[in-house]
């Protein structure tokens, strides 16, 4: 379970949590900041954790305005699909994640065989994920346009550890194009991915970023633009260092 002073908190009926349309503007914070190193990645006093009897759905769903999330820690419980949190829209006007933000949280141990991450942000505009920490996630942070060119995506001051080789993505660009997407000062603190189609960033084929930037960005091992990082027509690669220098191009 972890340390005493951690605080898990479970949903009571077999259900995972969901955030609802209706329940824009809503914030939940964690009741302290992560701090030192103990564990991985530092201390997080409280965890939000999947229902044992769930196998389907995200630990958390969010489908409304302008919730922030704010100093937790996301752990599994009986989930096998959906990932750990889920911004989430079905093209609508009203049933989506616009203008939520994700900051200083850790996702760990997200290492399911799944087409969704860690965290997975569908058809919601203008979201944020900052100076969060992912540890030992075979795949972290998935962007998917299903019904619309997703627009204003910004991942910034992440860290990305713990998992070697057999990660699968860091960040995964998939679906529809995205606009403005940008990539800032995040840290791949493990060794190259290897393997089939595995990267720090991954998009797939013919995916554009209007406007797309990653920048200053830390890569620890000797990597190659658009092999390890894929390439993404009209995104350009800005101010990052692997091991061995700049690799940056389109700058």
């Amino acid at each position: 379970e972890g340390n005493p002073d951690d605080h898990y908190i479970r949903p009571a009926a077999a259900a995972n949590w969901t955030v609802a349309s209706a329940q824009r503007n809503l914030s939940i914070v964690g009741a302290g900041n992560a701090s030192g190193i103990a564990s991985q990645g530092g201390k997080y006093q409280v965890y939000l954790r999947g229902h044992a009897d769930v196998t389907t759905g995200a630990v958390l769903t969010i489908a409304a305005h302008g919730v922030t999330i704010e100093n937790l820690a996301f752990h599994r419980g009986g989930v096998t699909s959906n990932g750990l949190l889920r911004l989430y829209g079905d093209g609508t006007d009203a049933n989506n994640a616009h203008n939520s933000s994700i900051n200083n949280c850790m996702f760990r141990w997200w290492n399911q065989n799944t087409p969704d991450c860690a965290v997975t942000i569908v058809d919601s505009w203008y979201t944020g994920i900052y100076n969060s920490i992912f540890y030992n996630c075979k795949d972290g942070i998935a962007i998917k346009g299903v019904q619309s060119t997703i627009k204003d995506v910004t991942i910034q001051g992440c860290k990305f550890f713990g998992l070697a080789a057999d990660i699968s993505a860091d960040i995964r660009l998939w679906g529809s194009n995205s606009d403005f997407l940008v990539i800032r000062n995040c840290d791949f603190a493990h060794m190259t991915p290897s393997g089939g189609t595995n990267k720090f960033i991954s998009a797939q084929g013919g995916m554009t970023s209007n406007g797309g930037t990653i920048m200053g960005c830390r890569f620890s091992d000797n990597i190659t633009a658009g092999t390890e990082i894929s390439t993404i027509t009209n995104m350009k690669i800005v101010d990052c260092f692997d091991s061995a220098g700049a690799i940056n191009t389109g700058s």
